[in-house]
């Protein structure tokens, strides 16, 4: 369920999910809208709140981070 509610409070804000780890609520996403900093990496709660965001210009350095926060919060 709190992947339904993530997926569809940001599609409704117009937010593209391009990676989902359900285990340590991270999320990486594109946001069309911002073009200095496109990237993001969140935390997200079973409502689909999404908080705690890192920004980035360009995807490799978002990747990196999500796969990073995952660890962390998976050690």
């Amino acid at each position: 369920m709190k992947l339904e509610n993530l997926q569809r409070k940001l599609k409704s804000r117009g937010i593209e999910i391009i990676s989902v780890d359900a285990i340590s609520n991270i999320v990486l996403c594109h946001l069309p809208y911002n073009e200095c900093t496109p990237y993001v990496t969140w935390e997200f709660n079973d409502q689909g709140d999404t908080f705690w965001g890192n920004y980035f210009e360009d995807i490799d350095a978002a990747r990196d981070d999500f796969n990073n926060r995952i660890s962390y919060r998976n050690s």
